[in-house]
């Protein structure tokens, strides 16, 4: 009788051992296809971003900006009657009295 008592309360406790290691892995399975499901959805919007025209728009805009700036940079080098005195007025003390500022589109501005 005292063995039958002893085998019992051994087969309920794996028995309830067993029904919680169920549901931690049931819970696991859950978290384990959510996160799969978010990083399916972040990786395909990703993936949807980079093959948007737009991505090709923004690199043909940055090549063509590149060109143009390089274009007014040899203009500026290669234009006639002009001298650079930067040397000069940096050594009496004067100040300059514009500024050029470029724009990532290719245009500038004297200030």
């Amino acid at each position: 009788m005292m063995l039958i008592k002893k085998a019992n309360e051994v087969l309920e406790k794996a028995s309830q051992e067993t029904k919680k290691l169920i549901a931690v892995n049931d819970s696991l399975r859950k978290s384990n296809l959510t996160f799969r499901n978010k990083l399916n959805d972040l990786l395909n919007a990703q993936l949807e971003f980079v093959n948007k025209a737009d991505w090709e728009n923004a690199a043909n805009n940055t090549q063509e900006s590149l060109m143009s700036a390089q274009n007014i940079i040899n203009e500026l080098d290669n234009s006639k009657g002009s001298r650079v005195n930067s040397k000069d007025k940096e050594l009496s003390g004067e100040s300059l009295q514009s500024t050029v500022t470029f724009y990532p589109d290719g245009s500038f501005k004297n200030n």
